[in-house]
């Protein structure tokens, strides 16, 4: 990697654009990056950093403020790197996210990070990306290391290495572990941790399997189970218990087996007692009811008798049914009859009794048939004397609603121009505030300066008044230095004999008098030496820098303050806040109402054209309206011709639909009366056939006359049930004989009657103790099947643990060994420790071929496994060893000079173990920060020998420092300039 040109803009403390030339600094190998503290030159290292991969360094990434303060608000912050990464030669620009004012209205919004790389190919730049992943990918690639390995490679950071020296294994491991990308080391560890858990867990998970078991056995069993949880231990005492329980199912099986034979022998004897006690009483039964069947004898033979004559009488019933239901017809028609003359006579005004007959109803029907026809010619005069009602109705609803509506159109003609005499007025206003607009932007704008200025005006007050207090303590400074530089310089004056006489040496020639022979020479008790009189003069100086910086600060705020006050007119900030509100609220005012003009005009036009609507549609409306009278008054004459023709025709009724619906209802009594007199004609008739067929009927079955054969009928179901009687109870008299006639009954009957009462207790006691040697048999058969079951499970379960249970043992001695708590790792070694302490042997060795050159060789850097004060595990401690007094020691013990080149010796040799590990990137441009103020001049130009070797190869090294000795030594520099409005650069 080599840099070849870095421009920064509005970046860190730089709030302009400025320019890095790095191949003019290569050409001389080493350069000098310089400017006084706080003046941004680290920041010019965090841009490199940025421009390689969008972030800088440390704590300051965290914050997200790479926007400069010192910059316009509105110019965005940029970096851009030209740089040859392996041969390659690339333009980065990348732009940080940041806050910019809108360019319209007020408020911020957001800028995005961005990036752009360009490779130079052909003398033209082409563009490969703008996006930031693939940059990074792109850049990260061609470099070969992370950002953090750069940090420490090629710019070796401020402080950093001293802590490195002195910190404990702990810190160290957590850098190294970093910078070399061990950590996959360190997951080893976390997985043999995790795997260990796992099977630790795994394993808790099978022996609380086994253990559930166990409990399960021991419950079956009835035993106590083991408490040690041992393979062989508990599978012993799982067989044990099966083998126990096999034999006593066993024994109970040949119990069970007597108790079977006994109950066996019991029942038959039972069964035997049974069959006799049942045929005794099969014949005691057969005699009862042999004795009910001849009681009931007499009843059986009436019985019998009753059916044959309901059987007969069976034939005459359908013409029993007739003669009834032609009766029952000719009753209903007769009073049917009675009731529609009645009615009739009533209604159409006939005569009464038997005067009317069917021709005499057939006449009065006729009669009313053509009244019908004669009042239905009359109907379409009705209807359209209806019709016109309806419609006389209609035009009356229109000619209100078209009332209506032209007292709404003259409503809406007066409010249209109400309306436009108001939007005239608003218009003229808003036209007025128009004109005002210019006039009160300017005012406003004139008043927001005021404003700001005002409130410089008290920050600059407050600044100037703490410039004011640091000038006076530089000149009381600068005047207490001056004066103790004279003093001693005085006072060197004074002893300048003493000196004098300090530098005599016998034999020698005075420098003053020329003798050889100093008999008195002069003495002083408290000599000054030029060393001295040199450091308070410095000291003095730097007082009257510090003193003038101070007073032209002051005098800068002097000017400042009176270019506010003048801006700001007299006014204070309080008053020149009530003047910026005014005449902001004046401005929004007429803005507002100027704002208004064209939709005030729009609304004037549209209320033009509603006014002429309104005024058309009134018009409009008073045509319809007249038209719609004169339309009535034609429609009342004619209806009142009709109502003149219908009153001649109807005579006294007044509704010729009443005087319609009346005949027809007469009509229809007449229809209804004549029908119901034929009807009952009809029904005489029919009853006088239905007696003559029944009188024939009753003769051929046999009865004396027809109550007689109503008599005997029965029902269906009477009869059905009266035959099922005398079946059943002649079948009962059969089987009762052939009951008394069985030889078995016979023969059970002689003997006398047997008890069942002990045969029955003697089975039940032999089925009794049957049935518990069977249930114990089954309850032992289930637990030796059970414990079989359970034992095979256990055997399960213990072959399923045996091989976690290896594994775990494996897993914990590995886990153990790799994190430092083995006692097979006498030195507490972490794995991960292990491979970073091999690194830091290279480091070390790295570190000591620097260390050799600077220091007169007197220290040499020396790892050690060994656990230092404070640490937990060993393997990553370091010593100096002291090649002028042979002892070996800790680095704190360094004084600060010597801790800085030990230091820088380590930051050194790590840069060139991490190029190593990162694939042998080559680091073509490399920083130095800090630390050479501690050295004195004889080691400081040992060091200067150390980095200038760092040049070979053609690499360029830049020092960033601001000793001024290195100044002096190093033609080639990098000055960062600092000031109220931002640092800048200088190149030399």
């Amino acid at each position: 990697m080599r840099l070849h040109t870095l421009e920064i803009t509005a970046f860190g403390p730089f709030a302009g654009v400025e320019r890095v030339e790095f191949d003019p600094l290569a050409e001389s190998g080493l350069f000098l990056l310089c400017g006084q503290t706080g003046a941004g030159k680290t920041s010019v290292l965090d841009a490199v950093c940025f421009g390689l991969f969008g972030r800088v360094p440390g704590e300051r990434d965290k914050a997200k403020r790479l926007h400069s303060d010192h910059a316009d608000p509105a110019r965005g912050p940029r970096v851009v790197l030209d740089v040859t990464l392996r041969g390659r030669r690339l333009r980065i620009t990348r732009s940080p996210e940041w806050v910019r004012p809108k360019k319209r209205g007020t408020g911020t919004i957001r800028e995005h990070a961005k990036a752009l790389v360009e490779e130079l190919q052909d003398g033209a730049w082409q563009q490969r990306t703008n996006r930031i992943d693939e940059a990074g990918d792109l850049i990260g690639g061609l470099l070969g290391m992370t950002m953090t390995q750069f940090c420490q490679v090629a710019m070796l950071p401020q402080g950093k290495f001293e802590t490195f020296l002195r910190s404990g294994a702990q810190e160290r491991h957590a850098l190294l572990e970093q910078l070399f990308g061990t950590g996959r080391f360190r997951a080893i560890e976390d997985w043999l941790s995790d795997h260990r858990k796992d099977l630790d867990a795994e394993s808790a998970r099978h022996i609380a399997q086994i253990r559930d078991k166990l409990e399960r056995i021991a419950e079956v069993g009835d035993r106590p189970r083991p408490e040690e949880i041992d393979p062989e231990v508990v599978r012993a005492w799982s067989e044990g218990l099966r083998r126990d329980a096999v034999a006593e199912v066993a024994g109970a099986q040949e119990i069970t087996e007597a108790r079977r034979l006994e109950a066996k022998s019991a029942r038959a004897e039972a069964d035997a007692a049974r069959d006799l006690a049942e045929r005794q009483r099969r014949h005691s039964e057969a005699v009862r009811r042999h004795a009910a069947v001849r009681a009931l004898a007499e009843d059986t033979g009436a019985l019998r008798a009753r059916v044959r004559a309901a059987r007969r009488a069976t034939a005459v019933q359908p013409l029993l049914e007739l003669t009834d239901s032609t009766a029952d017809t000719l009753a209903e028609a007769r009073a049917a009859a009675d009731a529609r003359l009645s009615e009739a006579a009533d209604h159409a005004r006939l005569p009464r009794g038997s005067g009317l007959t069917v021709e005499r109803l057939r006449a009065a029907v006729q009669e009313r048939r053509t009244e019908t026809a004669r009042l239905e010619s009359l109907q379409p005069t009705q209807d359209e004397l209806t019709s016109l009602d309806d419609e006389l109705a209609e035009l009356s609803r229109q000619i209100a609603d078209t009332c209506a509506q032209h007292e709404q159109a003259l409503s809406a003609t007066r409010q249209a121009t109400a309306a436009l005499e108001q939007r005239s007025r608003a218009i003229a206003d808003a036209r007025a505030a128009s004109a005002e607009m210019p006039g009160l932007v300017q005012q406003a704008e004139r008043a927001a300066r005021v404003h700001d200025a005002a409130g410089e005006v008290a920050r600059l007050v407050r600044e100037r008044e703490s410039y004011h207090q640091t000038a006076a303590r530089a000149t009381d400074e600068a005047q207490r230095c001056r004066d103790a530089w004279l003093d001693l310089r005085q006072a060197r004056l004074d002893g300048m004999a003493a000196e004098l006489a300090s530098q005599l040496r016998p034999g020698e020639a005075c420098p003053v008098c020329g003798a050889s022979d100093h008999p008195s020479p002069a003495t002083g008790s408290d000599r000054v030496s030029e060393t001295d009189e040199r450091e308070a003069q410095r000291a003095s100086q730097a007082a009257d820098r510090a003193r003038e910086q101070a007073a032209e600060v002051l005098a800068t705020a002097d000017r400042e303050l009176a270019v506010a006050r003048a801006a700001a007119s007299g006014h204070d900030a309080e008053s020149a806040k009530r003047e910026l509100d005014h005449a902001r609220a004046e401005h929004a005012r007429a803005e507002r109402l100027a704002a208004g003009t064209e939709r005030l005009a729009a609304e004037v036009a549209d209320l033009k054209t509603a006014f002429e609507e309104a005024r058309d549609l009134a018009g409009e409306l008073e045509i319809e309206r007249t038209a719609l009278g004169e339309r009535r008054d034609v429609l009342l004459r004619r209806r009142e011709r009709l109502r003149t023709t219908l009153a001649s025709a109807l005579g006294d009724d007044t509704s010729l639909g009443a005087r319609l619906t009346a005949t027809k209802e007469h009509t229809e009594l007449l229809e209804s009366a004549l029908d119901a007199v034929r009807a009952s004609n009809e029904a005489d008739a029919a009853h006088a056939r239905a007696r003559q067929r029944l009188a024939r009927a009753v003769n051929d079955a046999e009865f004396t006359d027809a109550e007689q054969a109503r008599a005997a009928l029965l029902s269906q179901t009477d009869l059905a049930n009266a035959e099922s009687v005398v079946r059943e109870r002649e079948d009962e008299a059969a089987a009762v004989r052939a009951l008394l006639d069985d030889p078995d009954l016979m023969a059970a009957a002689a003997v006398p009657a047997v008890e069942l009462t002990a045969t029955d207790r003697a089975l039940a006691d032999a089925e009794r103790t049957r049935e518990e040697a069977a249930l114990g048999e089954h309850h032992l058969r289930l637990q030796a099947d059970r414990l079989e079951a359970l034992h095979s499970d256990l055997e399960s379960l213990l072959a399923a643990w045996d091989p976690v249970r290896r594994a775990w043992s494996v897993a914990q001695r590995m886990a153990a060994l790799c994190s430092g708590t083995s006692t097979d790792n006498p030195l507490k070694m972490r794995l991960s420790a292990y491979v970073v302490a091999s690194r830091l042997e290279h480091v070390v060795d790295a570190a000591n071929e620097r260390l050799r050159r600077m220091g007169s060789g007197r220290y040499l850097l020396r790892h050690t496994a060994e656990r230092g004060v404070g640490d937990t595990r060993g393997g990553l401690g370091l010593q100096v060893h002291d090649g002028w007094t042979g002892e070996t020691r800790d680095p704190a013990t360094l004084s600060g000079g010597e801790t800085f080149v030990v230091s820088l010796a380590l930051a050194l040799g790590l840069a060139d173990v991490v190029t190593q590990e990162a694939g042998g990137a080559e680091i073509g441009t490399l920083f130095v920060d800090e630390g050479f103020g501690s050295l004195d001049p004889e080691t400081l130009d040992e060091v200067m020998d150390v980095l200038d070797s760092l040049r070979s190869g053609g690499r360029s090294v830049g020092v960033v420092s601001h000793v001024g000795d290195l100044q002096v030594r190093i033609p080639a520099q990098v000055e960062v300039h600092k000031s109220r409005s931002g640092s800048t650069l200088s190149q030399t």
